[in-house]
């Protein structure tokens, strides 16, 4: 059954989805509550944890992402991250459901206190991301 898929990182970039999902789905903008996207030190990615009520995180959700889609998604996204069902409001204000990749919290001491910059990793990163190895 397919599912729907919140990004809000590197897999918003049609190019980086793309290159990891092999395929073009359909897609929105979306936004999730409750939860901070925060830099990873030393990375060009950023993880998705868990914040306060009023905390929002913008995104683009794919829309019925098929089930063979979905272990590649999880073997990109790597053993830090847990795909877990949420709920996300798309534009027109509705809410409907959807798994996002969370960090683990064993994970949590790679967190930057920072937010990720969309814009930077756009500019200067992009075009080598990921790497061969997807």
């Amino acid at each position: 059954m397919p599912t729907h898929i919140f990004t809000y990182g590197t897999l918003m970039f049609e190019t980086v989805w793309l290159r990891v999902a092999g395929i073009k789905c359909n897609s929105c903008r979306a936004q999730m509550s409750g939860f901070q996207r925060k830099a990873v030190k030393g990375q060009v990615y950023p993880v998705l944890i868990p914040g306060a009520k009023n905390d929002k995180v913008d995104g683009i959700i794919y829309l019925e992402v098929n089930d063979d889609i979905i272990p590649k998604l999880d073997r990109f996204e790597g053993q830090a991250y847990k795909r877990r069902k949420v709920q996300v409001e798309i534009n027109d204000g509705s809410k409907i459901p959807a798994q996002a990749y969370i960090l683990k919290k064993a994970f949590f001491p790679i967190i930057e206190d920072r937010t990720w910059d969309q814009q930077q990793f756009a500019e200067r990163s992009i075009k080598d991301f990921p790497g061969e190895d997807v």
